[in-house]
């Protein structure tokens, strides 16, 4: 469990691998990093010009004017995002600068705004940024600034997500009785039909519910589970099962909808996550599985799984998405196992 002296990458497992994947997977690759410099450099210059800007959008877009002030203060807004802008870019593949990108995140979270409304604000910023670098002539800047915007989202939500997981256990743990709380974690995860499955995501995969945040899939498989029951028997492949389902239950946040379907296969949606936030996720799934033995009677058991994952794309239908993922999983599979594949 987490304690408040834990930092948020220490809260999150973003480790120095963990921030470098991070980085590459956002684009932000080391040949990259001198230019964030020479950004940062740049943002310090016109900060106020980029603020100034930031806040005349802000105003006129009324809805999400309304949706932030009743939470935000117009100052308080604009403190937020003078922080944001201040050190965007430098030394970013530091456990600190990530540390602080999160810090800033968890403001967000701490004003309960709307995923969407976040997704708007930070878009609203990348295009102030950009405007401002296109009337300084300083074009050669565009990407690395809209990659940096897109990790300090992908952060952002990350830690937003963690919050309300956080909040919704303290709610929730309030209601149960000892023996619930005790007990809750000594249940697998419930086993579905392929057709259920094909039903929950058709469900959620609404243009409306597509528009407003991404979605991704999950799709894990148990490595080799056939040949533990062949060596140490059914009922000590079921326990197997069961704990897995545990520890990745465990490393999920509560509103993540997640199921068993087939012997050893695992379906998880997981709502308001980016390609680069569900693969994360999914790591940390792996690692989560294989982070020690299973010790049942006098056998030693080490569990890992393979992982496909793949964002739903506008539009697209359950069938085609649960396609993917599968390919995902067998691309996985291909490459040796207990491994993340995205597709």
């Amino acid at each position: 469990m987490s304690t408040s002296s834990e930092s948020f990458c220490q809260r999150l497992d973003l480790g120095p691998n963990d921030r470098r994947r991070r980085l590459q997977l956002m684009g932000l690759t080391e040949s990259i990093w001198p230019k964030s410099q020479i950004l940062s450099v740049y943002v310090k210059k016109y900060e106020q010009e980029i603020l100034d800007d930031f806040e005349a959008q802000l105003r006129d877009f009324k809805q999400i004017y309304h949706a932030v002030i009743p939470r935000f203060r117009l100052d308080e807004m604009h403190a937020l995002i003078e922080k944001q802008i201040r050190n965007l870019g430098h030394e970013i593949h530091t456990e600190e600068y990530f540390e602080e990108r999160l810090r800033l995140g968890s403001a967000y979270g701490k004003a309960e705004l709307p995923a969407f409304v976040c997704n708007y604000l930070f878009h609203l910023l990348s295009n102030c940024l950009l405007a401002s670098l296109n009337n300084h002539q300083q074009q050669d800047l565009d990407a690395v600034a809209e990659r940096l915007l897109c990790l300090d989202l992908s952060l952002a939500l990350e830690v937003i997500a963690l919050m309300e997981r956080r909040s919704r256990k303290e709610r929730s743990s309030d209601r149960k009785t000892p023996i619930e709380s005790d007990n809750a974690a000594l249940y697998p995860l419930p086993k579905v039909e392929k057709g259920y499955v094909l039903t929950v995501l058709e469900q959620v995969l609404s243009p409306d519910t597509q528009n407003l945040s991404p979605m991704s899939v999950v799709v894990a498989e148990v490595d080799r589970l056939a040949i533990i029951n062949q060596t140490h028997g059914q009922a000590i492949g079921d326990e197997v099962l069961r704990r897995v389902s545990v520890r990745m239950r465990s490393a999920l946040r509560d509103e993540d909808t997640v199921g068993r379907y087939g012997g050893d296969d695992f379906l998880i949606l997981l709502r308001d996550a980016p390609l680069d936030m569900a693969r994360d996720v999914a790591e940390r799934l792996r690692r989560r599985v294989a982070a020690e033995p299973i010790r049942l009677r006098d056998q030693q058991i080490h569990p890992t799984i393979t992982v496909g994952v793949v964002q739903a794309g506008s539009s697209e239908g359950a069938e085609l998405l649960f396609r993917r993922a599968r390919s995902a999983l067998e691309a996985a599979i291909e490459a040796g196992r207990n491994c993340v594949r995205c597709s």
